[in-house]
């Protein structure tokens, strides 16, 4: 099956997405308009973002839904990696938060050894944090990993820049959040309206 491309179903709603290296106001971001804010909190088995535990509040206290995205890397112990961002978000998580993996590294890993990591880290994470995780990745990198029907249950945030909608790779058909461009700061969209996305968190 190749790809397909998936325009918005309808109404979008816009926010960002943030790392240690980006310097921004989040209350300044959610008065022009941003509704939703995810920040990477955690990355392999031992790297804390050194932002995120300051960032996680305010971004609470700007009014925007949050998320938090755990960078994985296939060549580390998957089941280590997801015990240590379960670690990390467990005292701060809320049942409206939305948690993410940031999966767009190969490591030098084969393919068939990086999709069945990323696979125990997914199970693992959810059976930690009773949530279920949402992927992130480019569309040739999803690809060429050749997901298979497992990952469907997973929702999909897609990046891909430049384009008019984005190209979604098997197994999926569609996208929840669209990372669409980086101008010095990552710019998102949700597949719905706000009152989706607050259904979704």
């Amino acid at each position: 099956m190749s790809m397909i491309q998936a325009p918005p179903i309808g109404n979008t709603v816009k926010g960002f997405d943030l790392y240690h290296g980006n310097t921004v106001n989040v209350m300044d971001m959610a008065k022009g308009g941003m509704e939703f804010c995810f920040h990477k909190a955690t990355e392999g088995t031992n790297v804390l973002d050194p932002m995120f535990r300051t960032r996680w509040p305010f971004i609470l206290e700007a009014g925007l839904i949050r998320g938090a995205y755990h960078f994985f890397h296939p060549s580390q112990d998957p089941v280590a990696q997801a015990a240590f961002f379960a670690k990390t978000m467990a005292p701060v998580l809320t049942f409206k938060d939305l948690i993410f993996m940031d999966w767009e590294v190969a490591d030098s890993i084969s393919g068939d050894t990086d999709r069945e990591a990323g696979f125990i880290f997914l199970q693992q994470v959810e059976k930690l944090l009773l949530k279920r995780p949402i992927i992130y990745g480019s569309p040739y990198f999803l690809e060429a990993l050749a997901r298979d029907s497992r990952f469907a249950a997973y929702k999909l945030w897609i990046a891909e820049y430049g384009v008019k909608a984005p190209k979604i790779p098997p197994p999926w058909t569609d996208w929840t959040f669209w990372q669409t461009g980086d101008q010095g700061l990552d710019y998102d969209l949700f597949n719905g309206t706000l009152d989706q996305l607050k259904a979704l968190a």
